[in-house]
């Protein structure tokens, strides 16, 4: 069983548990116009590896990460303590497989701005964020209102926000929207806001989807949709539940007629939380790859990790 290893360097406190249904909110605003992603970086990178090359010794990368949790001007309406940890351990235990680690080098920064905290547009997340993100960090904004998203990373400002009934203890949002910051576009990339009708010949879509649909023997799989040859083929761009076996219900058919089932356990899939669980090895050595050669100034090469011994802690509460 994994556990939570996210490092920090402040104390713990106990608070209020935050939960809400978000089945209203749109799963992510990454390809909301205005927001798209440029993956030039990754599309060379998968066509360029050479270019790329990681220490033969690479394991852990210690990521410097900064929070901030957005409140009313009152000072009122703050994620608890209690469920910024859970999300944390969350966030964090989606990564453990991939030897990524985050650090709260400054703590969490508490903003107190109404607007901000219930944005519901973009210009204004964006306001939000080029104003108090801070350099050399990975920011993320936890917000109330996310521009009716459960969370988004915006190019510009070079930041991600997630909305706080988006981040309980068993949503994976923030991963979703760390995979984007990453470098990481959906698996369905490409089919952002094209529904898909298996009545319907897949090759019609060819002129609504912007990459060349990938198939399910994977010989397009290098140019095609996420680029990724080890992470399966997927034309489901809204939220979707999984069955038992972690796929959706009904089979799709890529262009050749051959018939598959989409797998809902990638982070950077719409499937709901409980089937999202992983990145693949190939998304997960991109992300390493970003962090070394386009974001070097985040990694902390100074942080010594130690193991924390439970035996010294004395809960005083509940």
């Amino acid at each position: 069983m994994r556990t939570c290893t996210f490092l920090f360097c402040f104390f713990v406190l106990c608070g209020q548990s935050f939960a809400q249904s978000h089945d209203h909110l749109s799963p992510c605003g990454v390809e909301q116009p205005g927001l798209e992603m440029d993956h030039t970086w990754l599309r060379d990178y998968q066509q360029n590896p050479d270019k790329y090359p990681m220490p033969e010794d690479a394991d852990l990368i210690i990521a410097a990460l900064q929070v901030h949790n957005m409140g009313n001007d009152d000072g009122s309406g703050y994620f608890p303590w209690s469920s910024m940890l859970n999300a944390l351990c969350q966030l964090q235990n989606g990564f453990a497989d991939s030897d990524i680690q985050f650090y709260l080098t400054n703590g969490i920064n508490f903003v107190d701005n109404t607007d901000w905290n219930n944005h519901e547009s973009f210009g204004l997340g964006s306001q939000m964020m080029n104003n108090n993100s801070v350099d050399n960090m990975l920011n993320t904004f936890i917000a109330t209102e996310a521009a009716g998203n459960c969370g988004y990373y915006s190019p510009g400002p070079d930041a991600c926000v997630v909305a706080k009934s988006c981040a309980g203890p068993s949503d994976d949002t923030w991963a979703h929207e760390l995979g984007h910051y990453l470098s990481l576009p959906h698996t369905f990339f490409g089919w952002e806001g094209v529904d898909y009708d298996p009545n319907t010949p897949t090759s019609n879509y060819q002129n609504q989807v912007f990459t060349p649909i990938e198939k399910v023997d994977g010989s397009n799989c290098a140019n095609a949709a996420d680029g990724f040859c080890d992470t399966s083929v997927d034309f489901i761009s809204n939220r979707w539940n999984c069955n038992s076996d972690d796929e959706n219900n009904i089979d799709f058919y890529d262009t050749d007629g051959t018939a598959f089932r989409v797998d809902g356990t990638y982070f950077m899939s719409y499937s709901n939380d409980i089937c999202a669980a992983r990145f693949s090895q190939e998304q997960t050595d991109a992300m390493r790859a970003n962090l070394q050669f386009q974001r070097s100034e985040v990694i902390l090469d100074d942080v010594e990790i130690e193991e924390i011994d439970m035996a010294d802690f004395n809960p005083i509460a509940p």
